[in-house]
């Protein structure tokens, strides 16, 4: 999107307007000079403000402002859609733009996405589809545009999708396309689309997600291929303002999972759970353990489930905090609270009286990486 706005700025010769004067103004403002986009000033209604200068950028009262281009740089819809009264009658609607439409790259080119083949290779990306469309079609192309030496397979299991998913062999070629004759549910999908996975590893992937950094597959392949004691391990999962992000779970002693909210330390580190939107997975231990748990369809908690069963078997799940990937979250598929609460209690109930022991072997393999965080232990 902010290649967009570049090109906006150049075509319609419009000014471009940070709203509000924060730390989310800076940022932004940061990445877009970054790329080239060139910010007239920041815009804020607090009187105290305008007329200063934040970074050599004047701070301006918004009702001044007419025909430009307007960034709402505040994650709040509420404040967002006040805003957007205030300014509709100077600004077209189609010239405002939010955060989060600033750092999302959803939009669809209509060009061909190519996957290469190799004849043998290490990796099987594995991608559950239903729907979701734009969502996928800019995570396939986000995958294609970032490097790696990695050689691997693209599998897509798509289940019964009513969009452009449905004809995606239209769009994408060079990957294995099942379609099933009926809605699996996601658990069933994934199980099935593993099922077809020639590799000794598998990425399950999630069409929410978007790729940024070259080498990255390359930097969580070469750890688990190389410490053979891992079965899991993920990239630094970021927000899709690329700033807030989850550095993984760890259990409490009832089975309550409590999230790392930026990264513990710089070098890998194992956790409990990792959120499997783009999670490696070491393909014999997932076919030792039979994959996820049918018990747990259509979807929610099978992920925590086959992790404990990994960690009871001794295995390591690892976050990988020095590269990362972006997750939308919830975009194509809307968590069912009764069926997720029904499935976090079997859990609870499974392994009850177990966490403490699990967390605390988890916790141990990081005293040995010289990682001892009190807030930890």
């Amino acid at each position: 999107m902010i290649n967009k706005i570049k090109k906006l700025q150049k075509l319609k010769k419009k000014d471009v307007y940070i709203f509000c004067a924060g730390k989310n103004g800076m940022r932004i403002a940061n990445e877009l000079k970054r790329n080239d986009v060139f910010i007239k000033g920041f815009l804020d209604n607090d009187k105290n403000k305008q007329g200063e200068k934040i970074d050599g950028i004047d701070v301006l009262n918004p009702d001044a402002i007419h025909n430009s281009i307007i960034i709402i740089a505040t994650k709040s819809v509420t404040i967002q859609n006040e805003i957007k009264e205030q300014i509709k009658d100077n600004i077209l609607i189609e010239d405002i733009y939010t955060l989060e439409e600033i750092y999302t790259r959803i939009s669809y080119s209509g060009e061909i996405l190519s996957i290469p083949r190799y004849e043998n290779p290490d990796v099987s990306i594995c991608l559950t589809l239903y729907n979701g469309w734009p969502y996928t079609y800019n995570c396939i192309e986000s995958f294609l545009d970032c490097k790696t030496a990695v050689p691997y397979e693209f599998i897509i299991g798509d289940n019964c999708s009513e969009d452009e998913t449905s004809k995606i062999e239209k769009y994408v070629i060079g990957a294995k396309v099942f379609h099933n004759i009926k809605n699996l549910g996601y658990l069933r999908n994934v199980n099935e689309t593993l099922k077809r996975a020639s590799s000794s590893f598998v990425l399950i992937l999630q069409n929410d997600t978007l790729f940024l950094e070259d080498y990255w597959l390359d930097i969580i392949y070469e750890y688990i291929y190389e410490n053979d004691d891992c079965c899991v391990i993920s990239p630094y999962m970021c927000g899709y303002d690329r700033i807030s992000g989850m550095g993984g779970w760890r259990l409490s002693e009832d089975g309550t999972l409590t999230c790392f909210s930026d990264r513990l330390c710089s070098e890998p580190y194992s956790v409990a759970y990792v959120q499997p939107a783009a999670v490696l997975i070491r393909k014999s231990v997932w076919d030792a353990l039979g994959g996820f748990d049918d018990v747990f369809s259509p979807a929610w908690c099978e992920d925590l489930d086959l992790f404990i069963r990994m960690l009871k078997e001794g295995y390591d799940i690892v976050m990988h905090p020095r590269t990362s990937y972006v997750h939308y979250g919830s975009k194509t598929c809307v968590i069912q609270n009764d069926i997720y609460n029904e499935h976090y209690r079997i859990v609870k109930q499974r392994y009850r009286g177990e966490f403490k022991k699990l967390q605390l072997m988890i916790d141990n393999r990081n005293y040995m990486r010289g990682i001892c965080d009190e807030s930890m232990m």
